[in-house]
């Protein structure tokens, strides 16, 4: 893991959380804590609609593409048509959202909304591309075009703020830039794929829809991804109480990054693995690596976040060092349930993950509305935790279960 594939995107995941760092730093500076709160909103809305809306597409191509690696081509081509109907329509709902908002106070105005919305189909396109070079196993170009989102965020962001530009409009260019260049860049790389061997393609539509559907929910984290929490925070309570949130989150990435760059390895491989002794044992060793690094990065974190939050966003920050310490704690057990979720995709259960990614938000949502009285920021951070230890231990006993069949000679799945 420390070299080769695993050891790239590892090291590609912690590039992208110091850009993610630098532009979360330009963005608190900027705009303060109220205008960092309206930007949080602003792209979380459609990151929200891109994730849910998105249908697990995706983690569908990857899926198919590693299991039927020479019929790459088509099957991207017909995911990619479902994802251009789906950002079409999303779009719309949105901007229609956003016009009938716009009627009432907000803090943003029409260029914002515009930017906001363009994110949609920016968002889908560009994690569909990740999700075909991760398929193929192209480590190299899949790392590289995973970083050049946030890579390009912090180049724009810096441009603006040197010219003294900055403001929630042009931040949120920045953002939108960053995305597009992006999404040049991986859709260039995947027309250089190698030609499927025939024209006959091995999956269609809607063999992909019903595995993105099954998995969607485990590939989205209403939590980890949408952030529900988040959103909990901006709509319960104020923009204020929402940017010490969002600070605190800056530095729970790493724990994730790990997961994913783990994730990331182990799932095509693992898919691609048909024998179930072996898709086992692989299933074993990259979840022992993922542990290690996960936690390791988790307890390093716990003691340098109160020294550098308020050192990289200033001293307004201070009061979201309790909220870093806790949303650390349910990072690890999110990031855990992170790779379990790649690994039962990778043994063709994705269904598992979406199950115990609903435990997570009902849980979740349990403790928000029913105990805690008053509702805080920090009493939303301990319900990320109670939903992270229930999703996490749920998905464990779901995927070790699998371990009889799978070590007794029984193929890894195909999924339908």
């Amino acid at each position: 893991m420390a070299r080769g594939p695993g050891g790239l995107t590892l090291a590609t995941s912690f590039v992208a959380q110091g850009f993610t760092l630098i532009t979360g730093v330009i963005a608190a500076r900027a705009l303060g804590v109220d205008g960092r709160g309206t930007l949080a909103l602003l792209w979380l809305c459609p990151l929200i609609l891109a994730l849910l809306g998105g249908i697990g597409i995706p983690a569908a191509t990857t899926y198919y593409v590693a299991r039927h690696r020479d019929h790459s081509r088509s099957i991207i081509r017909t995911s990619l048509l479902v994802t251009v109907a789906l950002a079409v329509g999303l779009s719309a709902l949105y901007a229609v959202a956003l016009l009938v908002f716009a009627g009432g106070d907000h803090d943003f105005n029409a260029a914002d909304s515009a930017l906001s919305v363009a994110m949609i189909p920016a968002f889908l396109g560009q994690n569909l591309a990740v999700a075909a070079l991760l398929g193929q196993e192209r480590f190299r170009i899949y790392n590289a075009v995973r970083i050049i989102p946030v890579a390009g965020y912090a180049f724009f962001s810096v441009i603006v703020v040197t010219v003294g530009a900055a403001s929630l409009t042009s931040i949120l260019a920045s953002a939108f830039s960053g995305w597009v260049v992006a999404l040049a860049i991986s859709w260039t790389a995947i027309g250089r794929s190698a030609p499927d061997i025939d024209d006959e393609p091995p999956v269609g539509r809607s063999q992909i829809t019903r595995f993105g559907l099954r998995g969607v929910v485990g590939s989205v984290s209403p939590i980890d991804d949408v952030r529900l929490d988040q959103f909990m925070v901006g709509l319960l309570l104020d923009a204020h109480a929402l940017g010490l949130y969002v600070a605190a989150i800056a530095f729970c990435n790493i724990p994730r990054f790990v997961a994913q760059s783990v994730g990331a390895v182990s799932y095509p491989r693992v898919a691609a693995e048909r024998r179930g002794p072996q898709a086992w044992g692989l299933t074993v060793h990259y979840f022992r690596i993922g542990i290690i690094a996960i936690i390791g990065s988790a307890a390093i974190l716990m003691l340098i976040v109160p020294t550098l939050l308020p050192l990289m966003f200033g001293h307004d920050f201070e009061a979201a060092i309790p909220l870093g310490r806790i949303l650390l704690t349910g990072t690890l057990f999110l990031a855990l349930h992170r790779l379990l979720t790649e690994l039962a995709r990778g043994l063709g259960h994705p269904g598992y993950g979406s199950i115990s990614e609903a435990v997570n938000a009902t849980v979740f949502l349990a403790v928000v509305f029913l105990a805690l009285n008053p509702i805080t920021e920090s009493g939303i951070a301990w319900s990320v935790v109670a939903g992270g230890v229930c999703c996490s231990s749920l998905l464990a006993f779901l995927l070790f279960r699998l371990r009889g069949p799978l070590m007794d000679g029984e193929p890894n799945a195909e999924a339908r």
